[in-house]
């Protein structure tokens, strides 16, 4: 399931699927979550950002 990531404040690096992305304050992303993927900041700067998860089998 694809998972919609994004860049509220500073920047951000995920790497999902074997690529990197560097992405920066209003980027977006989406990708899928059921393979390896990391979140990283490599500045100083604090960063945030939104993730939506979804779990097909919660609740069902």
């Amino acid at each position: 399931m694809p998972e919609p990531l994004h860049v509220q404040e500073g920047a951000v690096t995920i790497e999902a699927g074997g690529n990197h992305y560097d992405l920066a304050e209003g980027d977006a992303l989406s990708f899928r979550g059921d393979a390896p993927h990391a979140y990283i900041n490599s500045t100083d700067v604090p960063a945030r950002f939104s993730l939506t998860v979804f779990e097909p089998c919660v609740g069902a």
